[in-house]
């Protein structure tokens, strides 16, 4: 083993905490095991405590980490209004009362 070889760790060795999560991507619900340090995410893995998918990760799974910390990632929320073509920022608060409006609307008008 070279010296090099040696000297690497798991990004798991840095962690200050674990936190339980579930995949985002599909309803079947793999269990994740979030790590971090500095209040970033610095790795994503299967929970083998999990029923459901016992420490492993179909691959849209696996790309999470990806998803929380990849370059292309948006960190404002984006609206297209009715009909034009191009997306808008918009703040957080906004946008929230924006789908909570939508959703009590639709539930008084359509609600059984």
């Amino acid at each position: 083993m070279s010296p090099r070889t040696k000297r690497l760790r798991p990004h798991t060795d840095t962690a200050e905490r674990v936190v339980q999560s579930v995949c985002p991507y599909c309803a079947v619900g793999c269990g994740q095991q979030i790590y971090v340090k500095d209040d970033k995410v610095v790795q994503i893995e299967g929970n083998p405590a999990s029923p459901v998918s016992r420490g492993r990760l179909r691959l849209k799974g696996s790309a999470t980490l990806q998803l929380t910390t990849g370059s292309e990632r948006r960190h404002e929320v984006l609206y297209r209004r009715s009909y034009p073509t191009d997306w808008e920022p918009l703040d957080l608060e906004t946008a929230m009362d924006t789908v909570a409006d939508r959703v009590v609307e639709t539930r008084r008008r359509a609600w059984r």
